[in-house]
């Protein structure tokens, strides 16, 4: 069983659910792991935006860097002040 399946089974949803959105970890404010990705919309030092299906995850920061990039997954690192969905 995956992480994220762990977290939905504590807090009652079911895998469809979370399977159907994104995950977000943001590491102290130095990288955020975002799951979900289907695709990169704006990338600069200091505004990343990934579609993620419904929502569109924004990180704000300063001296942002893609630092992985993968099918569905990316990690940003830099100094991250910011995560929200537009």
């Amino acid at each position: 069983m995956s992480f994220y399946q762990e977290i939905g089974n504590i807090l009652g949803l079911d895998w469809a659910h979370i399977a159907g959105g994104y995950s977000l970890v943001n590491y102290n404010g130095e990288a955020v792991y975002i799951e979900g990705v289907k695709k990169l919309l704006v990338i600069s030092d200091t505004e990343i935006i990934v579609d993620t299906g419904k929502p569109r995850i924004r990180v704000s920061g300063e001296g942002l860097a893609i630092f992985s990039l993968e099918e569905k997954t990316m990690v940003v690192k830099g100094t991250i002040n910011r995560t929200e969905e537009v």
